[in-house]
């Protein structure tokens, strides 16, 4: 079975997910979910692989957030302060 982290990296060799797509599959909190994706895109390294964002998107304005470092989605959109945000999705390639 493996660990959290194990878990998430087979699965975003997979296929790409979000952070509440990777919470349901393995039924651990987004919260933590969030956290080991910090970790993961260090230890994916050493296998000579990289943890890919396709970034959050705003849905009225078209703003996207290519320079947010953080998975969580963002609250407000800078350009048009709207809250209609598309998640982050993240996989490895």
């Amino acid at each position: 079975m493996g660990t959290v982290r194990q878990r998430i990296v087979e699965c975003l060799e997979d296929r790409e997910m979000t952070v509440r797509d990777l919470s349901k599959t393995l039924h651990v909190s987004e919260t933590d979910v969030m956290d080991h994706l910090s970790h993961i895109s260090i230890s994916v390294k050493t296998q000579n692989k990289k943890l890919r964002i396709n970034p959050s998107q705003c849905g009225i304005c078209g703003f996207i957030f290519k320079d947010r470092s953080r998975p969580s989605k963002p609250g407000k959109c800078p350009g048009c302060r709207n809250t209609k945000i598309s998640p982050a999705s993240f996989w490895i390639r």
